[in-house]
C-alpha cells in the first residue's frame, strides 16, 4: 500500500508543456460551447456515472483558438482509497485495466515520482497510436495527474480518490485539446473519444471487482 503524504507537484518547463487554459467568450465560439449527455447504457448502474462536455478555450498567452473534449466519470468501489490508488494510479500498469491500451511502460523516473515519463500504445480498432505522458502531480492515496500527447492531441488526465464509507469514490477526468484544423470533425471526435473513455472507466470497474475477495 502507498501511505498518505503531502502533495508532490512537478515544476513543468513552459517550453515543454502547454500553458494554463482560459475560457473564450461565447461570442467567439465556432461550435456550441457545451454539449452534455448521459450514457443511457450506464444509467442503471448505481456505481458508474459519466458525463461529457465539449467546450472551446484559448491557450493562455496565445491567440490560437482550440477545442477541448472533456470527460468525467465516477466510480464507487469497495476498496479503501490507499488500495484503490495503489492499483490504478501508476500509468505503467494502465494496460492491466484499460481495454483501450495494449501496452504501457515507464520510460524514465521512479514509481509515482513527479517528472516520470511513460509510453503507451493505444488501440482504436485496427489503428495503433503511441501516447507519451508525464506524471505532473501526485498526492499519495488521493490524486494523480498526467499530461501528454498522442497524434497531435494534448491531453490532461487525473484520477481522484475520495473516501466513501469504507470504500472509495474515484473520479476520472480528462481534457483533450484538439488541433484547430480538426474543428469540423470535433463532434465526431467527441463521440469516438467518449466511447473510449467510458470503456476505460468500465475496465477499471471490472479490474477492481476481479481483485475483490469472493
Amino acid at each position: 500500500m502507498i501511505a498518505g503524504g503531502p502533495t508532490r507537484e512537478l515544476k513543468r518547463n513552459p517550453s515543454d508543456f502547454s500553458a494554463n487554459w482560459s475560457p473564450v467568450p461565447e461570442s467567439q465560439l465556432m461550435v456550441p460551447p457545451m454539449i452534455s449527455k448521459t450514457d443511457a447504457s450506464l444509467a442503471s448502474s448505481p456505481t458508474l456515472q459519466t458525463y461529457a462536455n465539449l467546450k472551446s478555450i484559448r491557450s493562455d498567452g496565445s491567440r490560437r483558438l482550440c477545442f477541448v473534449i472533456e470527460f468525467t466519470g465516477h466510480l464507487e468501489v469497495d476498496e479503501p482509497p490507499d488500495e484503490a490508488f495503489y492499483l490504478l494510479a501508476d500509468m505503467a500498469v494502465l494496460d492491466q485495466w484499460n481495454p483501450n491500451v495494449r501496452s504501457s511502460r515507464r520510460t524514465s523516473g521512479d514509481l509515482l515520482e513527479p517528472g516520470s515519463r511513460y509510453e503507451s500504445t493505444i488501440a482504436n480498432g485496427p489503428l495503433r497510436m503511441t501516447a507519451r505522458s508525464l506524471l505532473a502531480e501526485v498526492e499519495p492515496s488521493r490524486r494523480v495527474q498526467y499530461e501528454g500527447s498522442i497524434a497531435g492531441f494534448w491531453s490532461v488526465d487525473s484520477l481522484t480518490f475520495e473516501p466513501m464509507g469504507e470504500g472509495t469514490r474515484i473520479t476520472f477526468h480528462n481534457e483533450t485539446q484538439t488541433p484547430t484544423w480538426l474543428r469540423p470533425l470535433t463532434p465526431l471526435l467527441n463521440a469516438a473519444f467518449q466511447r473510449q473513455a467510458r470503456r476505460a472507466v468500465q475496465g477499471a470497474q471490472r479490474y477492481l471487482a476481479g481483485r475483490s475477495p469472493t
